[in-house]
């Protein structure tokens, strides 16, 4: 009974440990896997429903933040190409609306006899 005991517990913690790594590596999917299994062991519970909670408020930053980012990394490349965001998304979509579509070409295994 008392190596069972100690097994359940090293598997609890390693549940934690596992948690808290996925997290630090902005891997959101695992971490909250692992949280909510440190929730289903009494010696880790609470630092499950804690873990959940920051796996949370990263998710809901962490989306935010990398937004922003993509943002911002796409106004400085247009801007080193000389060109102004606002005027990119109208010229893009006249730029479209001109360019004629592409043929219609029969292949080989359309035609029947």
């Amino acid at each position: 009974k008392q190596w069972y005991q100690r097994r359940v517990r090293d598997i609890c913690f390693a549940y934690r440990y596992l948690a808290h790594y996925h997290l630090r590596n902005d891997r959101l999917s695992e971490a909250d896997v692992f949280a909510h299994k440190c929730c289903e062991f009494k010696e880790t519970k609470n630092d499950g429903k804690a873990l959940v909670r920051q796996i949370a408020a990263h998710r809901n930053t962490g989306a935010f933040q990398q937004r922003s980012k993509s943002n911002v990394s796409r106004v400085n490349v247009l801007q080193m190409a000389g060109m102004s965001p606002s005027n990119t998304s109208s010229s893009s979509s006249n730029k479209r609306s001109r360019t004629p579509p592409p043929p219609d070409t029969p292949s080989d295994n359309d035609m029947s006899f």
